[in-house]
């Protein structure tokens, strides 16, 4: 009897364990994501003036705050450094590159840990006739970007589609993976999601790409009615991803979607899921968006030299470079695990009164205004001057563990309920 009741209360347990298990990335977590971004600031121009055809943009991983840029076929092969703030920073040419049709690039993990590189997507193919596409990818610079240069040290790695010529404007490289990802261009919104190991990129022979997925890219319609130049909305011209991995942005002329990615997922699978509609702004060829180095924000910006040419807008407006911040995740409170009320439980009486914290005044004084929960085993806030941005860890990070526990009580459970065979007494 005793080992029955014993046997219900660890399955019952168990199950509660098990039913913590958090579920993978769903269309309200990417909601979630987009009703935490500002509208966008428009205040800023990119300065350089031969950035007319801005057709790529990424954050530098080694220079907080500088952003890589490229304009689109037609340029030679470099690659353009500015501040956040569109100010001009310098020029480098890209050694051995050649551009074809540059039509995005990222900053993501290579071959030495620790060390960020530059990798330009050489993709673009308007009439789907190239036998290949390249990649080029370079570490970043050991000296900050200022003035002229020349990065050295170009890898170029030659590409097919395992079902022939595509075009293609996005490019993206997974933070925790280092894995190549390439999103083609489709007037239909049905855009192939391509991927590139990190391990197959191989400077000797062409390498074939792997379809991981194929994403329905909806049809809006123009973002502004007024709008001279009204590009599709289903043509899919950027994408990054966060540095943490867990969103993914795709822009095309007239929409920028994000995509929740959940742990352990993969990016081809994130994109097959249902994004959320971030907030944008009216520009004339929207072909660019990255995520800032610590995912706070991200930018867009595209080509003017059309819309000019068109009259869309008149010869002497600038490009624009819009800012999109990110507001963090809301801190959740700490949680506090109760024991059961049973007749055994200590009376709450015994419980120290909230009286005996520390004095808020104690506290030495901040200049942030900022309001801390006092936590005897936090250590003194004068230790640090940093701000992260990287989520608060809390006990739903160790579902698995639970979810461990949670199963071995279950199998015990089950055993002790197993009806035993009984020994034939000895007469």
């Amino acid at each position: 009897m005793h080992l029955r009741r014993a046997a219900c209360v660890l399955l019952i347990t168990g199950s509660m364990s098990v039913a913590v298990s958090p579920p993978l990335a769903s269309a309200a977590d990417a909601g979630e994501f987009c009703s935490r971004v500002s509208p966008g600031d428009t205040s800023f121009d990119v300065a350089d003036p031969a950035l007319i055809e801005l057709s790529g943009l990424a954050a530098s991983r080694a220079y907080p705050g500088v952003l890589w840029a490229h304009n689109d076929s037609g340029d030679t092969p470099r690659l353009f450094a500015m501040f956040d703030t569109g100010a001009a920073l310098g020029v480098f040419d890209v050694a051995g590159a050649a551009a074809t049709d540059w039509e995005d690039i990222a900053v993501g993990p290579g071959p030495i840990g620790g060390q960020p590189y530059i990798y330009i997507g050489d993709i673009g193919d308007n009439n789907a006739v190239r036998d290949h596409v390249t990649v080029y990818r370079v570490a970043e610079p050991s000296n900050a970007p200022n003035g002229e240069g020349t990065l050295d040290g170009v890898e170029a790695f030659d590409l097919t589609y395992p079902g022939g010529a595509e075009d293609a404007e996005s490019l993206l490289v997974d933070p925790l993976s280092g894995d190549v990802v390439i999103i083609t261009k489709q007037v239909s919104g049905a855009s192939k999601v391509l991927s590139i190991r990190q391990s197959q990129l191989d400077v000797h022979a062409p390498v074939t790409m792997t379809q991981v997925a194929t994403m329905q890219i909806p049809d809006t319609g123009p973002y502004d009615p007024n709008e001279k130049l009204a590009l599709p909305s289903t043509m899919a011209t950027s994408a990054d991803v966060s540095t943490d991995g867990t969103v993914v942005l795709v822009r095309t002329y007239q929409q920028i979607l994000a995509f929740a990615r959940a742990p352990g997922q993969s990016i081809g699978d994130a994109l097959g899921g249902t994004p959320c509609s971030a907030p944008q702004v009216a520009e004339p060829q929207g072909e660019a968006i990255a995520f800032s180095a610590n995912g706070d924000r991200y930018f867009t910006s595209g080509e003017v030299q059309l819309a000019r040419q068109s009259a869309a807008i008149a010869a002497t407006d600038p490009l624009p470079l819009a800012r999109f911040d990110i507001a963090p995740l809301p801190t959740a409170a700490p949680t506090t695990t109760v024991a059961p009320t049973s007749t055994t439980m200590a009376p709450t009486t015994t419980v120290a009164p909230t009286t005996t914290e520390t004095p808020a005044t104690t506290a030495a004084p901040t200049t942030t205004a900022a309001v801390v929960a006092s936590v005897t085993t936090v250590a003194p806030a004068t230790t640090s001057t940093s701000i992260s941005t990287r989520p608060t860890t809390n006990s739903s990070s160790h579902w698995w563990l639970w979810s461990g526990i949670g199963l071995i009580a279950i199998g015990i459970g089950l055993a002790l309920l197993l009806p035993r065979r009984r020994r034939p007494r000895r007469v």
